[in-house]
């Protein structure tokens, strides 16, 4: 059984990775790794689009067979998973198991600007 029409996760993800591509050619050049210089920009431009390709193939597959859920599913797991870690670390902070503030940087911060600059 195939379904037929559009796959609206298909051509939202493929519109946004046309789009996040050709940002990323133009501005590659304010990279913030030292130590590239875009002497490699259209080798990692040809990995994306093969990897867009096949991302967009799984989840235009899951629409032709009837599977539009799961393909929502799929294009939306990185935003769920964000929250889920968003949620966790929030947890972690109320309970106090991860401290709320950065006290304890600040004053390595000072103890090695006072040995190195004192």
């Amino acid at each position: 059984m195939r379904c037929k029409g559009w796959c609206p996760p298909a051509v939202i993800y493929l519109t946004l990775a046309i789009i996040s591509t050709v940002l990323s050619l133009f501005t590659s050049h304010h990279h913030d790794d030292m130590h590239y210089d875009g002497e490699h920009k259209v080798l990692y431009t040809m990995v994306h689009l093969i990897f867009v390709g096949m991302w967009t193939w799984l989840l235009y597959w899951l629409c032709s067979n009837c599977h539009v859920t799961a393909a929502w599913v799929v294009l939306l797991m990185p935003i769920i998973f964000v929250f889920v870690v968003f949620l966790a670390v929030m947890f972690g902070i109320g309970t106090g198991a991860i401290p709320a503030s950065n006290n304890v940087y600040g004053r390595d911060r000072v103890r090695v600007r006072r040995v190195y600059y004192n």
